[in-house]
């Protein structure tokens, strides 16, 4: 072969594997540029799937504590008489749904002569099925000057 042909023969082969080159670097980058569109289209629907998901969780979960709410308020307001009976309200809506982790049935002040505070307030420990009812209202928390107390307090009427 003559350095001519030699020349030549180098040449193309250059060119050839020049053009390859640039082919493949095209192939790749618009592999690589439509796989990481799927990837954040599918990451978008994923998410939106889960936020979803999570928002009817937690609807679901107001719903039944707005049902909970709504009975206890009826049956408080029965027992207005007798407060033992309203800590035995608060322990019965905690114990009997699980999607509540406390309730408080929260009176005016002196509402029962004598007694500044009462606030009979049942909760459920972290973690665990054990219920504790304690009276919530103390020297140490005073209630009645609360945002969930006071922005309420308009509804709740004489109670």
């Amino acid at each position: 072969m003559s350095g001519t042909k030699k020349k030549f023969a180098r040449e193309l082969s250059r060119r050839i594997v020049l053009g390859v080159f640039v082919i493949l670097f095209i192939a790749l980058s618009v592999t690589a540029y439509m796989s990481h569109s799927i990837v954040v289209r599918e990451s978008e629907r994923t998410v939106s799937q889960i936020l979803n998901a999570t928002a009817l969780d937690i609807e679901k979960s107001l719903e039944s504590a707005e049902i909970v709410a709504k009975n206890v308020s009826w049956l408080a307001m029965e027992c207005l008489d007798n407060p033992d009976q309203l800590y035995y309200l608060t322990k019965q809506a905690v114990l009997r749904n699980p999607t509540v982790v406390g309730c408080a049935i929260a009176l005016r002040p002196e509402y029962y002569q004598g007694k500044h505070y009462f606030a009979p307030y049942t909760y459920r420990a972290t973690g665990s099925d054990t219920v504790t009812s304690i009276q919530l209202g103390t020297d140490a928390y005073d209630y009645f000057f609360m945002d969930w107390y006071s922005c309420n307090k308009s509804r709740a009427g004489r109670y």
